[in-house]
């Protein structure tokens, strides 16, 4: 998204590598990277229409998810992302029902009267992008006890227990 309606790829990449050198957190780079998606005029039922129509799930998903269902083990998606893209990207490729089932743990929206929009952190820290696995919240803790397969984009899946 900050490729095509942001600041672009290159300083979407340049933000990655100051991430990985810690220069700056995952958290506040993720955030100015939306911001610029925002700063270019894009409100968010556009931005989810966007992702709609380009993210494809990896071709085993729809496989993986039908395994968990007829054997009643619950598919949760933990990601850094924000839940309403997530749902859309789901929505469109299993349906409004299927999508439904699936729990999704991530951030959300913030949706303003001028018509913009930003993330809202699910944890206050902004230290918190990974504290799901690193002594923040734990996934015990939002109901989860065995971790089947765990991915912050939805272009992968898992079947090792």
């Amino acid at each position: 998204m900050t490729d095509n309606l942001g600041f672009g790829r290159e300083k979407r990449r340049q933000g990655n590598l100051d991430i990985l050198s810690g220069k700056v957190t995952f958290r506040d780079e993720f955030r100015r990277m939306l911001d610029s998606v925002v700063q270019n005029g894009h409100s968010f039922e556009e931005c989810k229409q966007v992702l709609r129509d380009n993210i494809k799930l990896d071709s085993g998903f729809k496989e993986f998810y039908a395994w968990c269902k007829a054997n009643d083990i619950p598919v949760i998606l933990v990601s850094g992302g924000m839940t309403p893209t997530i749902r859309a990207v789901l929505s469109n490729l299993l349906g409004e029902e299927e999508a439904s089932q699936i729990e999704v743990i991530s951030n959300d929206v913030d949706s303003h009267a001028d018509g913009t929009w930003s993330i809202k952190f699910r944890h206050p820290s902004r230290y918190a992008a990974f504290s799901l696995f690193s002594g923040g919240e734990s996934l015990q803790s939002v109901g989860v006890t065995k971790s089947i397969c765990t991915h912050d984009t939805l272009t992968h899946s898992s079947r090792s227990l």
